[in-house]
């Protein structure tokens, strides 16, 4: 069917040629994106890559559409459940990238600082909701974080008690991403796990603020070179799971710094 008869309810498919500008502006964009350094303008950079990949998949979508004959439901075919899945993960990784670079907008960043301050003095702040307080009681319990003696928590990542006060319960799936974007990325599972001890850890006050602002990561305790498909499952499968940090920016000033604790080094 030529396009000029093509009826008014069908939308053309694109062409080869937008397939070609579209790749043309992917190849520009990852090559303009600076790995390493996770501030604003990188994510404002991944959120226009993954715009574009999200687009080029829809042109596959179409295309294949058009294409398919069968009797079957092109959604229920094994092409269209993958290219189904695809733009979901692009959609996800869309929404991500954009409050990524908004959140790391030094205007933003200011303003978001304030907010934070009215909200914990008037007793409104996130961390006085019901799924926050559950979370860290969760976390507690399930590690046994608690001092037999004294009112102090275990962290982790210092490898030692820390004074129960100044310990809060960090998600190492950020939860201002929601469980929409966690199901997304991950897959749905039988109960939301983004208020679960499975996707958090206690970390000290100071340590959350560096984890925000992606200066340090917690990643698996895996190999960083593609560790292969059935090491990757079985730590996937297993119920506690082992994680190590990732420093990001190799210049952070505060790499060589020291954690005072009762006149002790860490």
């Amino acid at each position: 069917m030529s396009q000029q008869n093509r009826p008014a309810s069908q939308s053309p498919v694109p062409t080869e040629d937008e397939q070609r500008r579209l790749n043309h502006q992917i190849r520009l964009v990852k090559k303009g994106l600076k790995k390493g350094s996770f501030n604003a303008e990188y994510w404002t950079n991944s959120a226009e890559l993954e715009n574009l990949q999200l687009q080029r998949t829809e042109i596959s979508r179409k295309a294949s559409m058009r294409d398919w004959e069968g009797a079957e439901p092109w959604e229920n075919i094994p092409r269209g459940q993958e290219v189904k899945a695809s733009i979901c993960a692009h959609q996800a990784s869309l929404r991500i990238a954009k409050k990524r670079a908004d959140n790391l907008d030094p205007e933003n960043a200011i303003h978001d600082e304030q907010d934070r301050a009215r909200r914990h003095e008037t007793g409104t702040d996130d961390r006085n909701s019901g799924d926050q307080s559950s979370f860290r009681k969760e976390l507690i319990a399930t590690g046994d974080a608690k001092h037999p003696k004294f009112e102090w928590l275990w962290v982790p990542v210092l490898g030692r008690y820390w004074p129960e006060e100044e310990v809060v319960a960090a998600h190492l799936f950020p939860c201002m991403h929601g469980q929409e974007s966690m199901d997304d990325i991950f897959g749905k599972t039988k109960s939301p796990e983004l208020f679960s001890a499975r996707n958090g850890i206690l970390v000290p006050r100071f340590f959350e603020k560096y984890l925000n602002a992606g200066k340090i990561l917690i990643v698996p305790d895996l190999p960083d070179d593609r560790p292969p498909l059935a090491e990757l499952l079985a730590w996937v499968s297993q119920e506690t799971r082992e994680f190590k940090l990732r420093i990001i920016d190799p210049k952070w000033e505060k790499l060589d710094h020291l954690i005072h604790l009762n006149d002790e080094e860490t």
